[in-house]
């Protein structure tokens, strides 16, 4: 029995794996989305490329950006914020309950010592919620934790390949969702026994 439920992205930057996340969110506005979102604010550090943020995807109340300052990018390394991962990333996670689909976009090597961070992402996947995330390739006991998980799909996204994946995308995460409602929607149109008179 296939156990799948998670689909994680990965391949080269800017081939298109957020596109392709969006493209596929903006074909079911009906889903209820939430998760995390990491970007980049280019230009906005004399000498560096940027600092990087995560955000919630679903709007949160609490959450303030100039907090949210996950690392900076500089041309050939980075430097990273574990405990900015482990205070406002692992919130943003708490907040997930009644989500049809969460977004992981991205799991990476920043996070590498942010060991609370780590703990909710893969809490995360052990539950039933769908997942559908981005990636590195590289290796980590971290990430390597997430891609051999039995409940996470991989598919490498290349420019050959990136404008066949929609469909498939969208079939492998719509499953997901459409089992993830599938219970409460039988139980609730299940015939209900009438009561002892």
């Amino acid at each position: 029995m296939n156990t799948q439920r998670h689909l994680m992205l990965w391949g080269i930057q800017q081939v298109g794996k957020t596109t392709l996340i969006n493209q596929l969110l903006s074909g079911h506005p009906g889903w209820t989305v939430k998760g995390f979102r990491t970007y980049t604010d280019f230009g906005a550090i004399s000498g560096a490329i940027g600092p990087v943020y995560i955000a919630p995807v679903h709007p949160c109340g609490w959450y303030r950006r100039d907090e949210a300052v996950i690392g900076i990018r500089k041309q050939g390394q980075r430097s990273s914020y574990p405990a900015v991962f482990d205070r406002v990333g692992v919130r943003i996670l708490q907040e997930t309950q009644g989500a049809d689909l969460l977004v992981m976009d991205e799991i990476g090597t920043m996070e590498n010592d942010a060991l609370a961070f780590q703990r909710a992402v893969l809490q995360s996947i052990s539950a039933s919620t769908p997942i559908i995330g981005v990636m590195k390739g590289q290796s980590s006991p971290f990430m390597d934790a997430v891609r051999n998980h039995p409940s996470v799909k991989t598919l490498e996204i290349t420019l050959a390949n990136r404008g066949k994946m929609l469909s498939l995308i969208d079939e492998f995460v719509s499953g997901s969702v459409i089992r993830l409602k599938a219970p409460s929607s039988s139980a609730e149109s299940a015939p209900r026994p009438h009561p002892h008179r």
